[in-house]
This record gives structure tokens, sequence and C-alpha cells, in this order.
């Protein structure tokens, strides 16, 4: 196989046709793992781990005990979560003490538990607190979706994004707080899921902001992830709602998150929505009285991400020295401007249920990130560079996090391989955020061979 090009959809295919195994993925897994294009995505391996996992899983299909479709499909984990035998750095070299974890998270033997194969720890931007993917202590991971100079992969799942990318595995298991699966996955050119808080059970990862963390999953399709989460939905006897088979309805935010993009980006985006509405889409252009008063709030008074990570990072880490200088900053300008987080909490019930009102049953569309990934240089060179870059690159991730919706980046290439289409739906609607994303991905006529799968039915055995 071609594990660049191969969807789980299609590794799990293969392995239920014999044409496979799941010792050749996770060996083709360490391959990749260990190319050019993969240096700084792993900050640990589970190459042995990894192995054992394989091997029990071929000797499960052999005997016709599969536990899933995806029981010998790789994966990887962000390095908030603990994996046992490794330790849990979050990014940081503050960390590098630690004693390794004796056990697992709650995902991560989850997704044992199904049979997926794990393959190690990804990169980060240190404490997630970072959406450019810059990582000093362990390097940082080179965009791979830009060849002309080494570009920012964005973060925090910088590693989470290129692991995908580059066909280390085709699931890659994040975070979201701000925007750290979407925004990532958006420069890469892959598909980023940021689920409702608790979908798949309580966090037990390291936060950076308990309000506004929640699972990230990075696939190379829609497929893939609808996938995945009804395989967790089905072990944690989620109640969901059947998904809408009809042709969804879009509605695109007048003001700054289409307004201020970069002129390739929102001339891409303006190609995709004539796209969809080719294809049947209904898309409707109007003003939300939620969105806008969020941004001015979050503008005015800080960032709860800013208030509840300087809390989180403060009491991890006793020696700034030990923190890489972005955080430092960022630290020090979230002291200055959450000059009343209180704002922050207090407004917040209501401009989610305006949100909630004023989106309807219908599901925003913008570009994820408004302006293409800079080059690693750039940020490297100049603290002010970083810091301005960093904010504008989080602004669209972020108001859709406070307001608490799960949203999905869908690639945006070939219009523009800078950006994502993201679609937002209110907390605890991801099934409808799901059936829209699928429409996109069905519509999108382009030549990918990676975005072509067989239909596999999710179920178990």
């Amino acid at each position: 196989m071609q594990p660049h090009n191969t969807s789980a959809t299609a590794m799990a295919a293969a392995l239920a046709a014999g044409a496979t195994s799941a010792r050749e993925l996770i060996e083709e897994a360490i391959g990749a793992a260990l190319s050019t294009p993969a240096v700084h995505c792993l900050t640990n391996n589970t190459f042995e781990r990894g192995r054992h996992e394989a091997d029990l899983s071929d000797q499960r299909r052999a005997g016709g005990r599969q536990l899933s479709p995806l029981d010998g499909v790789p994966v990887t984990w962000k390095d908030l979560f603990d994996v046992r035998g490794t330790v849990t750095t979050c990014g940081s070299e503050s960390r590098l003490h630690l004693d390794s974890s004796s056990r697992d998270s709650a995902f991560v033997a989850a997704c044992a538990d199904v049979g997926m194969i794990s393959v190690g720890k990804t990169n980060m931007s240190e404490f997630a607190f970072s959406g450019l993917g810059v990582n000093t202590v362990f390097g940082t991971p080179v965009n791979p979706a830009h060849t002309d100079t080494p570009r920012v992969p964005g973060g925090s799942s910088s590693g989470a994004a290129v692991s995908v990318a580059v066909g280390v595995a085709p699931y890659a298991i994040g975070t979201d707080t701000s925007g750290s699966t979407r925004l990532p996955a958006a420069w890469c050119g892959v598909v980023g899921y940021r689920a409702s808080k608790n979908r798949y059970g309580p966090n037990d990862f390291q936060p950076l902001s308990q309000t506004l963390d929640s699972v990230g999953l990075i696939a190379r399709t829609v497929q893939d992830i609808r996938l995945l989460d009804d395989i967790m939905l089905k072990r944690h006897r989620a109640a969901r709602y059947p998904l809408d088979s009809s042709t969804p309805r879009f509605v695109v935010p007048d003001g700054e998150l289409i307004d201020e993009c970069h002129p390739d980006i929102a001339a891409a985006f303006t190609e995709i929505v004539s796209a969809l509405s080719a294809a049947g889409a209904t898309i409707e252009h109007r003003v939300f009285t939620s969105l806008n008063d969020a941004q001015s709030l979050m503008d005015s008074c800080g960032t709860i991400v800013g208030a509840e990570a300087r809390s989180n990072i403060r009491g991890e880490v006793n020696d700034t020295r030990l923190l890489q200088p972005a955080t430092v900053r960022r630290l020090t300008h979230s002291a200055r401007t959450n000059n009343d987080p209180a704002q922050l909490y207090a407004r917040l019930p209501d401009l989610r249920h305006r949100f909630q009102s004023e989106l309807g049953d219908e599901v925003l569309l913008c570009p994820t990130v408004r302006i293409p990934p800079p080059a690693i240089s750039t940020i490297r060179e100049n603290a002010k560079s970083f810091d301005y870059i960093n904010q504008r690159a989080l602004r669209s991730t972020m108001l859709t996090s406070y307001l608490g919706a799960c949203g999905i980046s869908y690639p945006a290439a070939p219009f523009a391989s800078a950006s994502g289409l993201m679609m937002s739906r209110p907390c605890g609607d991801d099934d409808r955020l799901l059936a829209a994303a699928s429409f996109i991905e069905l519509a999108d006529a382009r030549d990918v061979p990676a975005r072509r799968y067989a239909p596999l039915d999710p179920t178990c055995g």
C-alpha cells in the first residue's frame, strides 16, 4: 500500500479483504515516521508497542475475532494524552524530568480496545498555547503542503496534522481549544474535526482551558472521521440523531470572518461557495450579532483560554526560564489583557443561546483561517511577527470555540492550498455538522485519489 495516499477507510477495507496486514501497516507507519518529511513530527515513538498490537490484531483477524473495522489501523497521539510507557511532555522542556505514564488516557485506551495501533506521540506548541505549531525544544515540523519555503504547520496540534499529511498514520488524535485541530488541518491540507465537549466522555488529557478544551480528530477524509466517531459513540452507548440525508443549508456570516481574509483565501472561498451552489446547496449571507458581540467581548476583556491557560501553566511550572519565549510572552500578554474574565463567563450562556437561535438548522460556513502559513524563518526571527500572526491565525476558530461550536475544517485545495473550509454547528449538534461535511466531500469532484474510497459499514466485527 501507499500510506501517504491511503485513507483509514481504505486501510480498513484492505485489511478486511486480506490485501494487507496490521504488521505491514505498522512497518509502513514506522518507515514514514523516520522519513525526512516527518522530521520533528513525533516527540516520542511507541514502535515496539505498535508492533506488538499489530501482531495481536493479525491473530484476531485470522480467527475472525476482529474488534472493529479499525482493528489494525495506525493512530498517533498528541503529547497531551498519557500513553503508557511514555512521558507526557506537553511539548515542554519543563516536563522532561517526569516519570513515564503508567496508564493510557481514556481515549487512548478506547482506541486500543477497538484494535487501533499506536505509532507515537506527536509534537505540538508548548502546552498547546499557540496556533502556529512552533516548538524550540523538539523542533518545528515543516508544513508538507508547501514546497516553496519551509512554513509552519499550524498548531497547537502541529505534529498531528503533519503525521496524517505525510502518511505516518491515517488518524491523529489531538485537542482543539482555540482551533488547535482545525487550524493545522487547514494549513496542512487534511481534515480536522473539533468534537463537541465530552462527546467521547470526560476529558482526561492535560488541560489548557477546562471550559473550552475538546478532543480533535485529524484524518484524510470526512468518511474516516465519521467511521471513528461512530465506533467511539457505540462504545459509549451515546444517543445520536439519525443523520439527515437532505441537502444541507449553509450560511456565510457577514463581517470580519470573510472581510479580513487574505485576498487569495477570500477568492478561493468565493469559488468554493459557487461550486457548492452549483452542487445544489442552499447558501445564505447574513449578519450574526452573536458572533460580532462575542468577538467584541473578547477584544475588550481577553479570552477564557488566556485566563485559564495562565492558571494551568503557572500551576505547572514554577521557573518560567524552562518555558519557550513565545509561551512566556503570551502568558504576560494574557495577564495584561484579561482584566475582567468574569464578564467572559457571565456572558457565555446568553451568547451561545443567541448563536444557536440565529443559526437555526443551517451550517455556518467560512474560511478556517484568514491568512496563509508564514515561513518558519519569519516568525523565528521576529517576536512581534510571531505574536501578531498567531493572533490573526486563531481569530476565526477561537471565536467559534468561545461559542461552544463543534467544527470541521475541510481542505480547500485546489482553490487555495493555504486554507480550509470551516463548517460549524452549536455544541451537541455534531451529527448535522458531519452530515454537511459529508455532502461537501461527496460533491467534491476533484481528482484526489486519497479521498476516493469504497463504502464500508462502520459496525464492529
